[in-house]
């Protein structure tokens, strides 16, 4: 089964919904479920809350095959962004995840 982090944003969405059609199983990982609307993901699929960062709960990831990362705690069109705000935000969650991940 494919894991997708961020399932509910454009590319995750893009994602959930092509192995919809496809009839492909997948697990969604999303920040906020309880702002989605019901019946928001297509298809034989398991939703699950998940945030990159913090107590994540790596075990929810056992008995996937693949994990498809489309998510971003910032946003990339903000003009004041900074490599810093990007680096505390983004690179050392992610690879806080991916040394859980590893072990």
């Amino acid at each position: 089964m494919i894991g997708i982090i961020g399932a509910s944003g454009y590319i995750g969405r893009s994602i959930a919904d092509h192995f919809g059609s496809q009839g492909r199983p997948y697990h969604a990982f999303v920040r906020s479920p309880q702002f989605l609307p019901r019946n928001v993901f297509s298809g034989d699929h398991y939703q699950s809350r998940f945030e990159v960062g913090g107590d994540m709960d790596i075990s929810l990831f056992k008995g996937l095959s693949t994990l498809v990362l489309a998510t971003s705690a910032t946003k990339p069109n903000i003009q004041h962004n900074g490599v810093l705000n990007e680096v505390q935000k983004n690179v050392l969650p992610h690879c806080q995840m991916f040394t859980e991940l590893a072990k």
